[in-house]
């Protein structure tokens, strides 16, 4: 976005989520190694899914690498998807989106 075109990019929105994502979850690993009550719950939970996501200092970097690579493939994929999709804009008739000319 930010190009006059109502494009996103999928490489800038992958790399953006996939680091708030991954980043978060290694804070959240850290905190929780240190203080070993915090978010318990939520690191099994999300353990459950990205395998190695544990409570410690190595697990938090695991979190990382999980959640960046998850969440890059999210929002790249949600880019391009909404790319394709916005395309209707310029031929969609009936739902009040259609290119005036």
């Amino acid at each position: 976005m930010g190009n006059g075109s109502g494009k996103i990019c999928p490489m800038i929105l992958g790399l953006s989520l996939g680091l708030l994502w991954g980043v978060s979850l290694l804070i959240l690993g850290l905190i929780a190694h240190w203080c070993s009550s915090y978010g318990r719950e939520f690191i099994t939970m999300i353990g459950s899914i990205y395998p190695g996501y544990t409570q410690s200092i190595s697990g938090s970097f695991i979190g990382l690498a999980w959640g960046f690579v998850d969440l890059f493939c999210a929002g790249f994929i949600f880019a391009l998807l909404y790319n394709c999709l916005s395309k209707c804009k310029s031929k969609c008739k009936g739902c009040g989106h259609a290119k005036s000319d």
